[in-house]
């Protein structure tokens, strides 16, 4: 982690008891106890606020991260600086997938999409015990392939569909992701993300807002209506639902 991510996570409990609240990562929460035990006795718990850097691009990879009520996005930056989503990271998932192939190296810049709870360990750890944690290491594996597909997918659904569908898939998978409707998001990290410009994601949210699928005031977004939402939104939400149900249970 860079030192201006250390300065802005906010650690809350560490220890062998870390966490003390039930665990919402998806991956963690499904592998044997006897492997979860090891891991949590290496873990930290922290806060991570919207915006908050995790890791830069080309940096060495040196915190592991399990979402647990929070999301990460990792983004593709160019040379100009314009920022481009390759893929969200929420409680189905984990930050470091190049370790697992001997790679130190981040491709992506890390940072807090959604305000939450996140179980950190070092990545020294973490490659020093996965040998003695072969449920997760195959559950890592599997969500690897997983999140090379989404990839793969979000590039063709932002190559084709309508700004409105996408808007619209991007919502059900933030909301997947934490296990909540309602979450914090401004109209202009939505434009980066799905790198458009801002009039556009203004005007297909107010779309969403007045079908009455979505309520949005004081950055606040609440899927009102889930099922309609669905609807909306593009083959992509479906067919990524699809590959985690397949890949990820």
């Amino acid at each position: 982690m860079s030192e201006r991510a250390q300065a802005r996570a906010h650690p809350v409990e560490s220890g062998p008891s870390a966490p003390a609240r039930p665990l919402q990562n998806e991956i963690l929460s499904r592998i044997p106890s006897a492997e979860l035990a090891i891991l949590l006795e290496h873990a930290q718990e922290i806060h991570c606020r919207s915006r908050d850097e995790m890791f830069e691009a080309g940096s060495v990879i040196d915190r592991v991260y399990f979402p647990q009520t929070g999301m990460a996005s990792l983004v593709i930056v160019l040379e100009d600086g314009t920022t481009v989503e390759a893929l969200t990271v929420g409680r189905e998932g984990f930050t470091a997938v190049p370790l697992l192939n001997a790679v130190r190296t981040a491709r992506y810049k890390g940072i807090c999409q959604v305000e939450g709870r996140f179980l950190a360990l070092s990545a020294e750890t973490f490659l020093s015990i996965i040998d003695r944690l072969p449920d997760l290491s195959r559950r890592l594996h599997r969500y690897a392939q997983y999140a090379s597909d989404v990839a793969a997918q979000s590039a063709a659904c932002n190559g084709v569909h309508r700004l409105e569908q996408r808007c619209a898939r991007w919502l059900l998978v933030t909301s997947d992701a934490i296990g909540s409707t309602t979450f914090n998001l401004t109209q202009e990290f939505l434009s980066q993300m799905l790198a458009v410009r801002r009039p556009g994601v203004t005007v297909a949210m107010a779309s969403l807002a007045k079908k009455e699928l979505i309520s949005y005031r004081y950055r606040q977004v609440t899927l009102v209506d889930v099922p309609g939402l669905k609807e909306t939104a593009c083959e992509c939400y479906a067919t990524i639902r699809g590959r985690a149900e397949e890949l990820l249970a």
